[in-house]
């Protein structure tokens, strides 16, 4: 038994608090990569979704955490065969008077605190072995560590299955978003004769009076780079689903040691794009100025298009189709190379697209902004129901397992059974909050 340290409330009486060391045995995985064969073991890596492997190694009830990447973030309690990666620490061998499902409950809600050593920091590289043994645990009498983790079983999944709902929700919305997005980029807004091209099917309908053109006809490549002002400008991320965003919304881990004079410069209203990932989303005009890796493609749009309206078409399913098509690969085939998917600048400048002239581009986009106002309202409402929902669980989780909430009491101090901002989906497809 040890003092508690200073993130654990007062615990009630006949609970102690006891190193982690004394409650389980810890240990690591054996297990590679290559051992994700698609076998029916689960297979516990360092991401949230186990694999399948064909071999198992542990045959118990376990707890389970990332001992790098994810650190703090992923958790398992499992029973039964299972395999492990070998940087996966295994909490197994319980000591008689803990009860498994309370200390999974327990170890996934503190271990953050203790891998980040008390410390303001987010990130932790990896795991230490003294992370794990030396965790203070709030340990109650056995009788009422079951008594916890039913309740909290009871209630999380409650949650969960609410949390559940709301991110289907918010697929149908974006899928609907994107709907939405084409029908209007591609056919334009108002009626129109519409036509296809029998030799370009990816082209899809579009107004008769709309020109086809290459894109080379309004995009220029650029090949600027930062030189020796490159510690000036922030650092440019091409994301599939957002398009061109700054890096620190992807990742903390910059190191603006580096030397990224050589990096391409991207300006406000340039296109860029991931040459490699083009054909997944992976392009968008960027709404600032700043540096881009030098294996990507960085546009320049002359004054017949709107950048708005260039970001949205370039990331249509008819126009990624079409990239799909003019991918080329890195590496020899005929030796059995690996070939990676990549589309070459020439080849990407001479796809082609229906292109309505500027005026009419703007009105489009006029009208799309008035047609997303409302989905984009209903998915920020789910959003934000799904984070209170979130933050509720994990507080009703802390409150449970260090004594705070009566959870055997006839009144209960904390109560979750309705998430708030509950958001559904109608018959038409609309939603209401």
């Amino acid at each position: 038994m040890t003092d508690g340290p200073s993130w654990l409330p007062p615990l009630p009486p006949k609970w102690k608090v006891i190193r982690l060391r004394y409650l389980a045995s810890i240990t690591t995985g054996s297990g590679d990569t290559q051992d994700a064969d698609g076998g029916h073991y689960p297979f516990i890596v360092r991401s949230e979704t186990p694999l399948g492997s064909s071999e198992y190694t542990f045959d118990t009830e376990a707890i389970l955490t990332a001992g790098d990447g994810a650190v703090g973030e992923v958790f398992h309690h499992i029973t039964g065969k299972f395999h492990a990666h070998q940087r996966v620490y295994v909490l197994h061998d319980f000591a008689p008077f803990v009860h498994p499902r309370f200390l999974y409950r327990y170890f996934s809600t503190f271990f953050r605190l203790m891998a980040q050593d008390g410390s303001a920091r987010t990130t932790v590289d990896s795991v230490r072995r003294w992370m794990l043994t030396d965790l203070p645990v709030a340990m109650p009498p056995m009788r009422e560590q079951q008594v916890i983790a039913d309740f909290l079983d009871r209630e999380t999944a409650e949650i969960d299955a609410f949390i559940a709902d709301q991110e289907r929700l918010i697929e149908l919305l974006n899928e609907r978003r994107a709907g939405v997005v084409s029908r209007l980029i591609l056919e334009g807004a108002g009626r129109h004769e519409l036509v296809s091209v029998p030799d370009r099917p990816w082209l899809g309908r579009h107004p008769t009076n709309w020109p086809i053109l290459p894109l080379r006809a309004f995009l220029t490549e650029t090949n600027e780079r930062a030189g020796s002002d490159w510690s000036n400008l922030p650092l440019l991320s091409v994301s599939i689903h957002a398009g061109v965003i700054p890096r620190a919304e992807v990742t903390d881990r910059i190191s603006r040691a580096e030397d990224f004079s050589k990096y391409r410069v991207c300006n406000q209203g340039d296109l860029a794009l991931n040459r490699m990932r083009a054909f997944q989303g992976g392009l968008g005009v960027s709404g600032a100025k700043g540096l881009i890796s030098p294996d990507y493609m960085v546009c320049r749009l002359s004054d017949a298009v709107e950048p708005t309206y260039c970001h949205h078409l370039l990331r249509t399913p008819s126009f990624v189709a079409q990239m799909t098509r003019a991918l080329r690969g890195l590496g020899d085939a005929e030796q059995g190379a690996t070939r990676t998917p990549r589309i070459n600048p020439r080849d990407f400048l001479r796809c082609v697209v229906a292109l309505p002239p500027r005026v009419e581009q703007v009105r489009i986009l006029r009208v799309l902004e008035g047609e997303l106002a409302g989905v984009d309202a209903v998915c920020t409402a789910t959003q934000e129901a799904i984070t209170l929902s979130k933050e509720r669980r994990a507080a009703l989780i802390s409150a449970a397992v260090t004594g705070q909430l009566d959870v055997g009491g006839r009144h209960r101090a904390l109560r979750v059974s309705d998430p708030p901002g509950r958001v559904e989906a109608t018959k038409g497809g609309e939603a209401n909050g």
